[in-house]
């Protein structure tokens, strides 16, 4: 269905290896999805040694590590005098990437947007600030939700092939689908997904198309794409004048396609392929993706004290408070907006807060995702081992360079009056029988603790395959 299936043991090529065994005809949908979570039925991806694909982003979890461990990308490039404090700001100094003896790279921090429902209840705020988004799948986001066309990311320009660019930030897994240069896109959709066959996948060549700045035809013509200097009120007209229509007409062009492949191709396709489950396009990008989780309990923990829970009157040992199933359940908000959305990818959000999804279907997507589109998943209690996994994974990326150069922690801790009470919460998330009635009570407690169990496995694989490999 895709002209390039796999790739080689050595990782020689760059192209999509998602295969999954297929289903029987008279399997039930939950069935066929349940299949996909059982450890070993979904292959882990062999992504070798010493890439050169660019760009590489860190998919930051909160809480995870992110401030020290995106200073360490920054201060791993070449000719960084950039010192402790200056790592955000990359046009301070002359850096770069070693990509290849003709090739830079330059690196980039929170500077795209991240896209969400209107009036998201689930992501008021975030840090790289918020756009209306109503798409509900990757290539529709791609098109109805493209980023602002700007000078957005050093080595990323909006009208080049290429994306030469070490990104970190908070945006969710898959948010490169909104700022890689539309070229990039289209010769991406062109080798992976284009089928002569498939009138719909014409139809989305077309729309991506559209997203090149010179063609002035996006939004049918009525608009152009947005610019640097738009403010919200012009993206809300853009929104609801381009953006919603768009993110229609995609989805269902996208959705036509995606349950087409069965009949057009002569290979055999598993059920995902005809469900909400997303994560073979993700895969098939030509981009390295690198993420850390923590041990569910312990992030738990942090989070509670990190956003002040304490400071409201809630206990973090209080299951019921802590399970309530919108914003006032604290555990579950956090679970489901910070960590299991994440990974999920970035039309999860929308296809969630639009009931258009399960929490089944949200962890069968952020499972593929895991085993198939991080070439490093690190741990958080082994942050040394993740950095010497992406110096051998990523040819142009030395984690030991600038040694001196290590961040600010996000402490939890904010006065010394919360230390003992810290210490208490994490001895009671420690003990298994109050974990056990906190699953119980909270389902996607359950579900992050099986994700990171899968982060766990995939890490495995991928220190043994690294083995093979020698730092350059």
């Amino acid at each position: 269905f895709i002209r390039n299936a796999s790739i080689n043991e050595a990782g020689d090529a760059f192209v999509l290896p998602y295969i999954s065994k297929t289903t029987k005809n008279d399997d039930t949908p939950s069935t066929a999805i349940r299949q996909q979570w059982n450890p070993g039925k979904e292959p882990i991806r062999r992504w070798g040694c010493h890439r050169k694909e660019t760009p590489l982003i860190y998919v930051h979890i909160g809480k995870s590590g992110g401030g020290l461990i995106r200073t360490r990308f920054a201060a791993a490039a070449l000719n960084y005098t950039r010192g402790r404090i200056g790592w955000p700001k990359p046009n301070l100094d002359n850096h770069y990437y070693p990509i290849s003896k003709n090739t830079k790279g330059k690196f980039c921090n929170s500077k795209n947007n991240n896209y969400h429902v209107y009036n998201s209840s689930l992501y008021p705020k975030t840090f790289e600030g918020n756009v209306p988004c109503n798409a509900s799948t990757p290539i529709g986001m791609a098109v109805a939700c493209p980023g602002k066309i700007r000078e957005r990311c050093l080595g990323c320009n909006a009208v080049s092939r290429n994306c030469r660019t070490v990104y970190v930030g908070h945006n969710a897994m898959g948010s490169e689908i909104h700022w890689l240069p539309p070229k990039f896109l289209q010769q991406w959709w062109s080798k992976n997904w284009e089928h002569p066959k498939s009138t719909h996948s014409f139809a989305i060549k077309k729309a991506l198309n559209t997203l090149n700045p010179s063609t002035k035809r996006w939004c049918f013509g009525q608009a152009e794409r947005p610019g640097p200097h738009d403010r919200e009120r012009k993206q809300n007209i853009l929104y609801h004048k381009c953006g919603l229509p768009l993110a229609s007409l995609v989805d269902g062009q996208f959705r036509k396609y995606w349950q087409q492949l069965q009949k057009v191709t002569d290979r055999e396709v598993s059920f995902d392929l005809a469900n909400n489950n997303f994560s073979p396009i993700y895969a098939s990008l030509p981009v390295h993706r690198v993420t850390v989780l923590r041990d569910p309990y312990s992030w738990l923990v942090s989070k509670f004290f990190w956003h002040g829970y304490e400071k409201r009157n809630i206990k973090c040992d209080d299951i019921k408070r802590a399970s309530r199933p919108n914003s006032s359940g604290w555990a579950h908000y956090e679970i489901l907006r910070a960590y299991i959305l994440k990974l999920c990818g970035v039309d999860c959000s929308i296809r969630y807060e639009n009931g258009l999804t399960s929490l089944d279907e949200l962890e069968a997507q952020a499972e593929s995702n895991l085993r198939q589109s991080f070439s490093v998943v690190g741990l958080l209690n082994e942050t040394d081992i993740f950095y010497e996994m992406v110096s051998k994974r990523i040819s142009y990326v030395d984690m030991a360079l600038n040694p001196h150069v290590t961040g600010q922690k996000h402490h939890s801790l904010k006065r010394r009056s919360q230390k003992a009470e810290i210490e208490r919460c994490r001895k009671i998330y420690g003990n298994k029988d109050f974990q056990e009635r906190f699953k119980k009570e909270l389902p996607v407690l359950a579900t992050i603790e099986r994700l990171y169990n899968v982060a766990v496995e995939v890490n495995r694989f991928q220190q043994k395959e690294l083995q093979k490999c020698n730092v350059q």
